[in-house]
């Protein structure tokens, strides 16, 4: 091991910082020195999973599987190459042997069903998935996976009875069954009821994917589903059906193994695509995520839902320029769809681009008129856009319109109460919006900040501190919560707990006006800086230290 163990550490490393590609490329090396090394082997499986080089990761499997291997990823990757070949026989094999084959009992139930069904035992088939659907919270799950057998079979009369029964249900299914119904009805010759079906089931003005639905049902071009046409596109269902339930429950390494493993069985499928590289962006894995994004073509009907998600994935990897103007052609392409235009306002508001942002909002706002839960989150945004841009007027009534909407959230009127404060107007309304907020979020650092610097601007010092003290535990590395405690500290008397505050918070990198600030703060005291600035003095009772 001992030439080895070089490399082993740089793909332990690679492997830390969820690095796939640089683990393989260790994890290769580590093998050619060290075959036998089982770790490696697991982890080298891992990252062709998480890399989506499926058809990597499969003999290599097949090996490890071979030696004796049994742990999760092996035998799931061992489970994918039988089923890509759609070998019932062996499939029913491989899970005969519970000892030397461990898996999730309910995975290896659910590709029971479909082994029994491939080898033509029926009622087998039937009854595991009866069992299946007689627990509570998967009956909705069986009949999909009903539905997707008979779909498999070109049994299309048997699988439309069965997704007719979602019209009724609600769930994280319901809605791609009812797509797959408007497709297989398309599929069927029956057009005129699909776009009917389709209609009364889905808001089209307020949906590019339905729209892009509708369109190709008008002009009767077949729809983009993910409708599967064999039985290992339609078995892609056990591992992104079984992703999709418990992705709050599990790791997402787990889940990334589940949908890349149902991505390799229905390639065409959009909708496991963009779970796919939304787990791989919860692992950091931003330029992975974007080559899945790379993949959803134009003419699918998740294409704009795509091209959002990617943007947003352009502008955690630092590709802001880039992301702005995948939105920029989105808005330009779909001119009558709002969400563009907000993303896009965000991105350029976070980004201190405030003159761009406005234009964004503007356009946004209009087209949410009907879904004021969007609208206040607008006009808070335009809100803070105005603010920024000094037009304070115009800012003050976008605040004042979100909270017309929505009179209880506590960041509007935290913010709003904030802003009054500190332009030095209606004080009283101020304090009372702030006050409302830290009953609505009484953890909140930021709002108990707020409170606190009220007071302090009404001359109410001693009663400030408490406030401050307590924002500060809140939010103990934020530069702006520890600069008004220390203000406070200053003006009741306790000059040496101030100045250690002030030298906290420049510890924590503040923006360079406040920085200036707080240093003159340390080498004049607070009260020559007031004067310096004009503003009045402080006037409570101090001591001394």
């Amino acid at each position: 091991m001992s030439d080895a163990s070089g490399p082993y550490l740089a793909a332990q490393s690679a492997m830390r910082a969820n690095d796939f590609a640089l683990a393989t490329q260790y994890q290769s090396r580590v093998l050619t020195m060290d075959r036998y090394n089982d770790a490696t082997m697991r982890d080298l499986l891992f990252s062709y999973v998480a890399l989506g080089r499926l058809r990597d990761a499969i003999p290599v499997a097949n090996l490890y599987s071979e030696r004796g291997a049994d742990d999760f990823v092996t035998n799931l990757i061992v489970l994918l190459g039988q089923i890509e070949k759609e070998d019932f026989a062996g499939l029913a094999t491989v899970l005969e042997n519970e000892d030397d084959f461990s898996l999730n009992p309910f995975i290896r139930e659910v590709v029971r069903f479909w082994a029994e069904h491939g080898q033509g035992n029926a009622k087998a088939a039937q009854r595991i998935i009866e069992d299946i659907a007689g627990r509570p919270g998967f009956e909705t799950f069986a009949a999909f996976h009903r539905a997707m057998m008979y779909l498999a079979d070109g049994k299309n009369e048997d699988a439309l009875a069965i997704l007719d029964r979602f019209e009724n249900t609600s769930g994280i299914l319901t809605d791609r069954a009812l797509v797959i119904k408007t497709a297989l009805l398309q599929r069927m010759g029956q057009s005129e009821q699909a776009r009917a079906f389709f209609d009364a089931k889905f808001s089209v003005s307020s949906s590019p994917e339905s729209a892009a639905i509708l369109r190709n049902l008008e002009n009767n071009e077949p729809i983009v589903s993910g409708l599967p046409h064999t039985v290992s596109q339609a078995m892609s269902e056990i591992f992104f059906t079984l992703a999709l339930f418990i992705q709050e429950q599990v790791d997402p390494s787990a889940i990334l193994i589940y949908t890349r493993i149902a991505e390799s069985l229905n390639p065409q499928s959009a909708e496991i695509k963009l779970f796919v590289a939304g787990v791989l962006e919860e692992l950091d894995q931003y330029k992975l995520a974007l080559r899945v994004y790379e993949k959803v073509g134009v003419e699918d009907p998740k294409y704009y839902t795509t091209q959002i998600a990617k943007a947003r994935a352009m502008l955690r990897s630092d590709r802001v320029d880039d992301g702005i103007d995948v939105l920029k052609d989105l808005t330009s392409a779909y001119p009558d769809v709002p969400i563009a235009y907000a993303t896009l306002g965000d991105f350029l508001r976070r980004h201190e681009r405030y003159d761009e942002a406005l234009p964004a909002y503007n356009a946004a706002i209009p087209m949410y008129e009907l879904q004021n839960n969007v609208r206040w989150q607008l006009y808070y945004a335009r809100g803070i856009t105005h603010e920024r841009l000094k037009t304070w007027p115009n800012a003050d009534q976008d605040f004042r319109s979100a909270l017309a909407l929505n009179p209880n959230q506590a960041s509007v009127l935290n913010y709003l109460g904030y802003s009054l404060i500190e332009r030095g107007e209606k004080l009283d309304e101020a304090m009372e919006m702030i006050t409302k907020a830290v009953e609505i979020e009484p953890n909140s650092g930021y709002i108990i900040d707020s409170l606190g610097w009220g007071k302090f601007r009404l001359g109410h010092y001693e009663d400030a501190v408490p406030d401050l003290e307590r924002a500060a535990e809140l939010m103990a590395t934020d530069p702006i919560v520890n600069d008004h405690l220390g203000d406070a500290y200053w003006a009741v008397g306790r000059k040496n707990e101030a100045r250690f505050q002030w030298r906290r918070a420049l510890s924590f990198n503040p923006e360079e006006v406040e920085e200036t600030r707080i240093k003159r703060k340390l080498e004049v005291g607070l009260d020559q800086v007031l004067s310096e600035e004009g503003k009045p003095a402080l006037y409570a009772d101090k001591q001394n230290d």
